[in-house]
């Protein structure tokens, strides 16, 4: 099992609201089912796990990783116009 350690926000604002430690367990392995039902489960899931790093990650960890996320699927991202390139 792979572990590692990163920073928690300090708590801001009123009140000054103490930022809870936060472990997150990837315990079992997807089960693979009925297409839109995967589909909410990725939405549900993709959800949850985002709330929980925002409310816990300092402001610039959280740009970061929001960062090199869309870094790494950028290449899904890009739309080819074929043939546009000899215009």
């Amino acid at each position: 099992m792979q572990k590692g350690k990163i920073y928690k926000a300090q708590a801001q604002g009123i009140g000054d609201k103490e930022i809870i430690s936060l472990s997150i367990e990837f315990a079992k392995e997807i089960p693979y089912g009925d297409p839109e039902e995967n589909e909410k489960l990725f939405e549900d899931q993709g959800r949850y796990l985002e709330k929980l790093l925002y409310s816990v990650l300092p402001g610039g960890t959280y740009d970061r990783l929001l960062g090199e996320m869309l870094r790494r699927r950028a290449s899904k991202l890009i739309v080819s116009y074929g043939g546009l390139d000899d215009v």
